[in-house]
């Protein structure tokens, strides 16, 4: 190692028999989605409403990417959606008739049965459509109803995760199958 250009490298010498205190660690690990929801709760503290809605958005679509990749693991079949879904971005939107259509037959779940919900987040895709390709601004108050649509689709979808995933989950070996 040198540290000025020309000058040769210099050696490094010493042990490493030190003993060394345990790690202490405290804290979370997120998720995606979580982090992005953080960050949009943020960004409504700092009065940065339209980018709140944009980030509560992504945190749907990462989530929603993560449940269908869950889904078709769940099934054993991950390499249809590594080869089909992946590639394809109108899977990460449950606004999208065809990816509500895939959820519903992949998990029995009609994600629109709750009108006043599906209701709310399809204003919240709206809203943030507006803001991306508008240039339009966010209330507080849309903010923070986008965030918490966003927060209760992912709740829900949680849930029929749940409801879905079999028991022996986790426990299995992957094998694709030959061609």
């Amino acid at each position: 190692m040198s540290n000025k250009k020309g000058e040769k490298p210099c050696e490094i010498t010493g042990t490493l028999d030190a003993i060394l205190p345990p790690m202490k660690c405290q804290g979370l690990i997120l998720h995606h989605h979580e982090v992005l929801i953080k960050m949009a709760q943020r960004a409504i503290d700092r009065n940065e409403n339209a980018l709140a809605v944009i980030l509560a958005h992504a945190a749907s679509e990462v989530f929603t990417e993560r449940a269908f990749k869950l889904i078709f693991s769940f099934k054993q079949i991950d390499y249809i959606y590594d080869n089909v879904l992946d590639p394809v971005w109108e899977y990460n939107n449950l606004k999208s008739k065809k990816a509500r259509d895939l959820y519903k037959v992949t998990t029995g779940d009609d994600i629109t049965k709750d009108k006043m919900f599906w209701s709310k987040f399809r204003n919240h895709v709206d809203r943030r459509n507006r803001i991306a390709h508008r240039g339009e601004t966010a209330t507080c108050a849309e903010a923070q109803e986008s965030c918490q649509t966003v927060k209760e689709l992912i709740e829900h979808i949680d849930a029929v995760l749940e409801m879905v995933k079999p028991t022996d989950w986790g426990n299995r070996t992957c094998s694709k199958p030959s061609h």
